[in-house]
């Protein structure tokens, strides 16, 4: 199971917050259209509207 004792900083490589990364203009964060796209995953908390990028996948 999950050790509550390990900094919880390294379970992920979150790469906005890598300097480099953060201001990547072609980064999903970064990209205007994308960032207010509201069936964008980093949009959608409860993902409800994923299903378009996922069905993009599949032609």
């Amino acid at each position: 199971m999950f050790d509550e004792e390990r900094p919880r900083n390294n379970d992920s490589f979150e790469p906005w917050n890598d300097p480099m990364l953060r201001n990547d203009p072609f980064a999903p964060w970064n990209d205007i259209m994308k960032k207010n796209d509201p069936f964008a995953c980093w949009n959608d908390p409860f993902g409800q509207g994923n299903y378009r990028y996922e069905s993009d996948n599949y032609r």
